[in-house]
């Protein structure tokens, strides 16, 4: 990989990491929060798996070559539903 493409993907990086880390601006029940934080977490290791294979041009869904474990372990792809699965929310 060339240190142009690490620089562009650890922008990208975080660019994800500075919206993922901001806290919720409403006031939502847990059971819904965690449903839209699964949502948003299989949306964007969906999103990421298909940038990766047009980048490098690999065919099919691409969770053979970029399983979870490497989305979330080497390229530090947060997980919304793991982060709040232990914060305190107010009652609706």
């Amino acid at each position: 990989m060339s240190l142009q493409t690490l620089l562009k993907v650890q922008k990208l990086q975080a660019a994800l990491h500075a919206k993922a880390k901001g806290s919720p601006s409403v006031k939502v029940a847990r059971r819904t929060a965690a449903k839209a934080y699964r949502a948003v977490d299989l949306h964007t290791a969906h999103r990421l798996r298909q940038w990766l294979r047009k980048k490098h041009t690999v065919q099919g869904r691409g969770t053979a070559r970029y399983p979870d474990e490497y989305l979330y372990q080497e390229l530090n792809l947060i997980r919304l539903a793991v982060r709040t699965r232990n914060v305190t929310w107010a009652n609706a």
